[in-house]
């Protein structure tokens, strides 16, 4: 989600919505090339990312923007990624 003013909502959630929420994005990552790969969020409050259900970014809790990174190696394949934030 690029940076925006939060007054108008969380996109694809709503302008009514600005505080209290939390939402869970589920989907795939496709690596065509086996190696080490960079994983980031920048979050505004909590978010963790999981690859097939393991955790591999916790950037969890209340806090200001903040970004946390880990570096994983990753065969080639697809994988299942979530992404868990609140607000």
């Amino acid at each position: 989600v690029p940076v925006r003013n939060f007054e108008q909502g969380f996109p694809a959630v709503g302008k009514n919505l600005l505080e209290w929420f939390a939402i869970r994005f589920t989907g795939s990552l496709n690596v065509t090339e086996a190696g080490e790969y960079e994983l980031c969020l920048n979050s505004d409050d909590g978010s963790k990312l999981f690859l097939e259900d393991t955790l591999v970014v916790d950037n969890d809790g209340v806090h200001s923007a903040t970004q946390k990174c880990e570096i994983v190696y990753l065969e080639a394949g697809e994988y299942g990624i979530r992404v868990e934030y609140f607000q």
